[in-house]
Protein backbone atom coordinates (compact mmCIF):
# COMPACT_ATOMS: atom_id res chain seq x y z
CA UNK A 1 0.00 0.00 0.00
CA UNK A 2 2.99 2.30 0.78
CA UNK A 3 5.61 1.35 -1.59
CA UNK A 4 4.86 3.93 -4.52
CA UNK A 5 3.81 6.45 -2.55
CA UNK A 6 7.16 6.39 -1.01
CA UNK A 7 9.17 6.27 -4.21
CA UNK A 8 6.76 8.73 -5.34
CA UNK A 9 7.94 10.97 -3.10
CA UNK A 10 11.69 9.80 -2.28
CA UNK A 11 12.80 8.52 -5.63
CA UNK A 12 16.13 6.60 -4.31
CA UNK A 13 14.25 4.82 -1.74
CA UNK A 14 13.57 1.27 -2.38
CA UNK A 15 10.67 -0.62 -0.63
CA UNK A 16 11.65 -3.73 0.39
CA UNK A 17 9.65 -6.76 2.16
CA UNK A 18 11.14 -9.90 4.15
CA UNK A 19 11.16 -12.73 1.80
CA UNK A 20 7.31 -14.55 2.25
CA UNK A 21 8.09 -17.40 -0.06
CA UNK A 22 11.01 -18.16 3.06
CA UNK A 23 7.76 -18.24 5.46
CA UNK A 24 6.37 -21.20 3.64
CA UNK A 25 10.04 -23.46 3.48
CA UNK A 26 9.90 -24.45 7.22
CA UNK A 27 7.95 -25.15 10.23
CA UNK A 28 11.13 -24.10 12.31
CA UNK A 29 9.68 -20.30 13.36
CA UNK A 30 13.42 -19.84 14.48
CA UNK A 31 15.02 -20.87 11.18
CA UNK A 32 12.27 -18.80 8.66
CA UNK A 33 13.14 -16.02 11.05
CA UNK A 34 16.67 -16.42 10.13
CA UNK A 35 15.93 -17.01 6.24
CA UNK A 36 13.90 -13.95 6.26
CA UNK A 37 17.30 -11.79 7.83
CA UNK A 38 19.88 -13.48 5.44
CA UNK A 39 17.41 -12.81 2.71
CA UNK A 40 17.16 -8.92 3.80
CA UNK A 41 20.90 -9.11 3.96
CA UNK A 42 20.98 -9.77 0.48
CA UNK A 43 18.52 -7.21 -0.47
CA UNK A 44 20.71 -4.49 1.48
CA UNK A 45 23.56 -5.42 0.30
CA UNK A 46 22.54 -5.07 -3.19
CA UNK A 47 21.04 -1.30 -2.39
CA UNK A 48 24.42 0.00 -0.71
CA UNK A 49 26.17 -0.81 -4.40
CA UNK A 50 23.96 2.03 -5.48
CA UNK A 51 24.65 4.28 -2.80
CA UNK A 52 27.25 6.99 -1.71
CA UNK A 53 25.71 7.65 1.67
CA UNK A 54 24.76 5.84 4.56
CA UNK A 55 21.28 4.03 4.45
CA UNK A 56 18.57 5.05 6.64
CA UNK A 57 16.53 1.93 7.33
CA UNK A 58 12.90 2.30 7.99
CA UNK A 59 10.59 -0.89 10.04
CA UNK A 60 6.80 -0.88 10.70
CA UNK A 61 6.01 -3.56 13.04
CA UNK A 62 7.98 -7.07 11.95
CA UNK A 63 10.12 -4.92 9.58
CA UNK A 64 11.08 -3.39 12.87
CA UNK A 65 12.41 -6.27 14.17
CA UNK A 66 14.78 -6.53 11.89
CA UNK A 67 16.00 -3.47 11.03
CA UNK A 68 17.26 -3.64 14.17
CA UNK A 69 18.98 -7.23 13.18
CA UNK A 70 20.54 -5.34 10.30
CA UNK A 71 21.66 -2.61 12.20
CA UNK A 72 23.71 -5.53 13.88
CA UNK A 73 24.92 -7.27 11.27
CA UNK A 74 25.46 -4.04 8.69
CA UNK A 75 26.08 -1.72 11.12
CA UNK A 76 29.13 0.33 8.87
CA UNK A 77 26.51 1.26 6.34
CA UNK A 78 23.50 1.99 8.22
CA UNK A 79 23.79 5.37 8.78
CA UNK A 80 20.14 5.25 10.73
CA UNK A 81 17.01 3.38 11.95
CA UNK A 82 14.04 4.52 11.60
CA UNK A 83 11.26 2.31 13.97
CA UNK A 84 7.85 2.65 13.47
CA UNK A 85 5.40 0.83 16.21
CA UNK A 86 8.61 -1.83 16.33
CA UNK A 87 7.19 -5.31 17.46
CA UNK A 88 10.11 -6.59 19.38
CA UNK A 89 8.99 -8.48 22.19
CA UNK A 90 5.92 -10.25 23.44
CA UNK A 91 3.01 -8.49 22.33
CA UNK A 92 -0.24 -7.15 24.73
CA UNK A 93 -3.19 -9.73 25.76
CA UNK A 94 -5.04 -9.03 22.82
CA UNK A 95 -1.71 -9.37 20.69
CA UNK A 96 -0.96 -12.62 21.64
CA UNK A 97 -4.79 -13.74 21.43
CA UNK A 98 -4.42 -12.63 17.74
CA UNK A 99 -1.57 -14.28 16.80
CA UNK A 100 -2.88 -17.82 18.76
CA UNK A 101 -5.56 -17.18 16.79
CA UNK A 102 -4.53 -16.67 13.51
CA UNK A 103 -1.93 -19.05 14.01
CA UNK A 104 -4.62 -21.96 15.00
CA UNK A 105 -6.05 -21.73 11.36
CA UNK A 106 -2.48 -21.89 9.82
CA UNK A 107 -3.58 -25.35 8.49
CA UNK A 108 -7.17 -25.24 8.31
CA UNK A 109 -6.81 -24.44 4.14
CA UNK A 110 -10.97 -24.69 3.81
CA UNK A 111 -11.38 -21.71 7.00
CA UNK A 112 -8.57 -19.74 5.60
CA UNK A 113 -9.76 -20.05 1.67
CA UNK A 114 -13.72 -18.84 3.69
CA UNK A 115 -12.17 -15.91 5.03
CA UNK A 116 -10.14 -14.90 1.60
CA UNK A 117 -13.76 -15.52 0.13
CA UNK A 118 -15.62 -13.44 2.30
CA UNK A 119 -12.88 -10.87 2.56
CA UNK A 120 -15.48 -7.82 1.59
CA UNK A 121 -15.93 -7.99 5.54
CA UNK A 122 -12.31 -6.90 5.96
CA UNK A 123 -12.68 -4.01 3.81
CA UNK A 124 -16.08 -2.76 5.59
CA UNK A 125 -13.23 -1.94 8.38
CA UNK A 126 -10.68 -0.18 5.67
CA UNK A 127 -11.65 0.40 2.51
CA UNK A 128 -8.23 0.85 1.59
CA UNK A 129 -7.78 -3.02 1.92
CA UNK A 130 -8.83 -3.67 -1.50
CA UNK A 131 -5.21 -3.19 -3.16
CA UNK A 132 -4.54 -5.83 -0.82
CA UNK A 133 -4.07 -8.99 -2.80
CA UNK A 134 -5.36 -12.58 -1.82
CA UNK A 135 -2.23 -13.88 -2.03
CA UNK A 136 -0.59 -11.41 0.51
CA UNK A 137 -3.67 -11.60 3.04
CA UNK A 138 -2.86 -15.55 3.17
CA UNK A 139 0.72 -15.32 3.74
CA UNK A 140 -0.72 -13.40 7.08
CA UNK A 141 -1.25 -16.74 8.13
CA UNK A 142 2.31 -17.89 7.87
CA UNK A 143 3.94 -14.59 9.45
CA UNK A 144 1.09 -14.85 12.77
CA UNK A 145 2.76 -18.78 13.05
CA UNK A 146 6.15 -17.46 13.05
CA UNK A 147 5.87 -14.36 15.24
CA UNK A 148 3.34 -16.07 17.91
CA UNK A 149 6.55 -19.18 18.00
CA UNK A 150 9.31 -16.79 18.00
CA UNK A 151 9.22 -12.52 18.94
CA UNK A 152 5.38 -13.13 21.22
CA UNK A 153 7.31 -15.60 23.74
CA UNK A 154 9.88 -13.14 24.37
CA UNK A 155 9.47 -11.30 27.68
CA UNK A 156 12.66 -10.07 28.13
CA UNK A 157 13.60 -6.62 28.29
CA UNK A 158 15.49 -5.23 25.02
CA UNK A 159 18.65 -4.20 25.23
CA UNK A 160 20.46 -1.64 22.54
CA UNK A 161 24.36 -1.49 22.44
CA UNK A 162 25.87 1.91 23.56
CA UNK A 163 27.39 2.22 20.19
CA UNK A 164 24.78 2.22 18.03
CA UNK A 165 21.53 4.14 19.96
CA UNK A 166 22.47 7.49 18.56
CA UNK A 167 21.11 5.57 15.31
CA UNK A 168 17.94 4.96 16.08
CA UNK A 169 14.76 6.81 16.71
CA UNK A 170 11.77 5.45 17.56
CA UNK A 171 7.87 6.60 16.63
CA UNK A 172 5.14 4.85 19.02
CA UNK A 173 1.85 5.02 19.89
CA UNK A 174 0.44 4.56 23.62
CA UNK A 175 -1.95 2.09 23.04
CA UNK A 176 -0.08 -0.18 20.62
CA UNK A 177 -0.97 -3.60 21.61
CA UNK A 178 2.27 -4.82 19.29
CA UNK A 179 4.92 -2.17 20.69
CA UNK A 180 3.63 -2.42 24.61
CA UNK A 181 4.17 0.06 27.03
CA UNK A 182 6.94 -2.21 29.09
CA UNK A 183 9.04 -2.11 25.16
CA UNK A 184 7.88 1.74 24.99
CA UNK A 185 9.83 2.10 28.45
CA UNK A 186 13.03 0.37 27.66
CA UNK A 187 13.41 2.09 24.57
CA UNK A 188 13.34 5.52 25.68
CA UNK A 189 16.15 5.10 28.12
CA UNK A 190 18.66 4.09 25.14
CA UNK A 191 16.91 5.90 21.76
CA UNK A 192 15.35 8.86 20.50
CA UNK A 193 11.54 8.15 21.02
CA UNK A 194 8.29 10.06 19.67
CA UNK A 195 5.24 9.49 20.31
CA UNK A 196 2.43 9.92 17.23
CA UNK A 197 -1.24 9.88 17.18
CA UNK A 198 -0.77 7.39 13.81
CA UNK A 199 -2.07 3.91 15.24
CA UNK A 200 -0.07 0.50 14.44
CA UNK A 201 -2.50 -0.01 11.40
CA UNK A 202 -1.50 3.66 9.72
CA UNK A 203 -0.81 1.91 6.99
CA UNK A 204 -4.32 1.00 5.87
CA UNK A 205 -4.96 4.95 6.09
CA UNK A 206 -3.79 7.12 3.59
CA UNK A 207 -3.81 10.43 5.84
CA UNK A 208 -2.10 8.53 8.38
CA UNK A 209 0.51 7.48 5.97
CA UNK A 210 1.34 10.72 4.67
CA UNK A 211 1.57 12.42 8.65
CA UNK A 212 4.22 9.84 9.76
CA UNK A 213 5.65 9.91 6.21
CA UNK A 214 6.45 14.18 6.71
CA UNK A 215 7.35 13.03 10.71
CA UNK A 216 10.05 10.49 8.89
CA UNK A 217 11.73 13.19 6.99
CA UNK A 218 11.49 15.55 9.29
CA UNK A 219 13.65 13.31 11.85
CA UNK A 220 16.32 12.52 9.66
CA UNK A 221 16.59 15.90 7.95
Amino acid sequence: LWGKEIVDIQPKAQVKVASYPELMKTKDSHLAMELMLQHLIVQLKEFQQKCSAPITLVGHSLGGHFALKLLEEMNEVVGKVILLHPFLRRPSRQGRLILRTVSALYHRELVKQAIIKKRHWLELISDELEPVTDEELKKTFHIARHEARTIAVDNTSVRIPQSKREKIITFYHPQDHWCTPNVISDLKEQVHAIECHEPHGFITVKEHRDSLFGKIKDSVS
